[in-house]
């Protein structure tokens, strides 16, 4: 055995016992601790929904397509091809400013291969609303 290891800690620097780092006390989360308190039964996620992504470049856009383009962008372009034809939460994916926003859609679109294409797998099993609302600043 190594004596010099003797009284160090994993970093290698000699402590007191009273100058080791102490581990915060672990609480819940609070997202968490919500789900915990609801009376529901957990599923995995790929069992209440699908999650495919768009298989389109952002410069397949066309101006004047007959359906809505899904991209990263808050903007909606369009396209002359479609590839869903469902209703869907659309996320966008590839963002590095991590403006991550979200729409919801139903008929035939196309998405971007970055953008997430969500679709309930039974929706008597899943209840979503999805809602958008604007602030004013003052």
């Amino acid at each position: 055995m190594d004596r010099r290891a003797v009284g160090r800690s994993v970093c290698g620097h000699r402590h007191r016992p009273s100058q080791r780092r102490k581990e915060p006390p672990k609480r819940p989360r609070p997202f968490e601790s919500h789900l915990n308190s609801e009376d529901a039964k957990k599923a995995v996620l790929g069992d209440l929904v699908n999650i495919k992504t768009g298989k389109l470049d952002a410069n397949a856009a066309v101006e004047g397509g007959q359906y809505p383009f899904f991209t990263c962008s808050r903007d909606i372009f369009a396209i002359d091809t479609y590839a869903f034809d469902c209703e869907a939460i659309l996320l966008a994916g590839n963002n590095a400013v991590g403006d991550f926003n979200v729409k919801h859609y139903n008929g035939k679109f196309n998405a971007y291969q970055r953008t997430y294409v969500i679709t309930v797998n039974e929706k008597k099993r899943v209840l979503y609303r999805f809602s958008i609302s604007k602030c004013s600043g003052a």
